[in-house]
């Protein structure tokens, strides 16, 4: 009873739909004191019912933590190889402002968008001021990753200036 964080991870936990809605309540109900972390794309919750029902029973708890991997709509959606995703992303992104859920912003680092992480947290500044935190994180070797190392690992070596600048 005394947990303070609890994460939920997947694959994608949000595609679970009613499923996921009774994994937080129920969390809510046996851990009350409990914060909640859920790593998603956001994408769910550009659906407004769906985004106002986890805030109904998450919201001040919950925080939707979501990868941004660029400000080019088309590079994010070849990164995450899913056409139209980027625009699905913020409008989650929004939403989860509306509704009052908690965003943290994601920037994994990679060959495709080191060289832009500057302009990515400028831009996360500047056009979502609501967002809680931003987190730089190196790439970790999980799912699409694990297929595709050689492709889009960066060292965090090769992109310390770029690192450096954007804090």
């Amino acid at each position: 009873k005394d947990t303070e964080v609890i994460v939920i991870s997947g694959g994608e936990p949000t595609l679970l739909g009613k499923d996921f809605l009774k994994i937080v309540k129920r969390i809510r109900e046996e851990l009350p004191n409990t914060k909640i972390k859920l790593l998603t794309n956001g994408r769910s919750f550009a659906n407004k019912k769906f985004c106002s029902d986890v805030a109904e029973i998450a919201k001040g708890y919950l925080t939707a933590e979501i990868p941004v991997y660029s400000t080019d709509y088309s590079k994010h959606d070849y990164i995450v190889q899913s056409k139209g995703a980027f625009f699905e992303t913020l409008e989650g992104i929004y939403n989860c402002a509306i509704y009052g859920l908690n965003v943290e912003i994601r920037v994994v680092l990679t060959k495709q968008n080191y060289m832009e992480l500057s302009k990515i947290v400028s831009y996360v500044y500047k056009n979502l001021p609501f967002v809680d935190h931003i987190a730089l994180m190196g790439l970790e070797y999980i799912g699409f990753a694990v297929k595709n190392f050689e492709d889009i690992h960066i060292s965090p070596l090769d992109y310390k200036k770029e690192l450096y600048e954007a804090i």
